[in-house]
């Protein structure tokens, strides 16, 4: 099973960039991450995100421009082989969940447009 944005539902972890859609859905999910932010968008807002998650360990972060021969196949290892730190990364990404998110964007529409 994949959920929208094509994150299996059943996985350990997840690698993924860290834009803001892909971030919400694995906030839901409540999966452990490695987050590669593409270089390659406006302000660099996925290093942001990315970073964000980072600070409250919620996710692993890795700069595109420092993976190196073996970086990426050792952070996930690191990764799989404690299941103290995916446990911790799974509640801490719990906490940027918005399980309201389209009731709450819904009521600023309404705001917004009423007059």
């Amino acid at each position: 099973l994949f959920s929208s944005s094509g994150v299996n539902l059943f996985s350990i972890l997840v690698i993924a960039r860290a834009g803001a859609m892909t971030l919400s859905e694995l906030a839901m999910l409540r999966k452990p991450c490695i987050l590669i932010p593409s270089p390659n968008v406006s302000e660099d807002h996925q290093y942001k995100n990315a970073k964000a998650l980072q600070d409250a360990n919620a996710a692993i972060l890795v700069r595109e421009t420092e993976l190196k021969e073996g970086s990426l196949q050792k952070a996930v290892c690191e990764l799989l082989a404690s299941h103290a730190r995916r446990a911790e990364q799974e509640a801490n990404i719990a906490s940027f969940a918005r399980e309201d998110a389209c009731q709450r964007i819904w009521q600023d529409i309404v705001r917004m447009t009423a007059k």
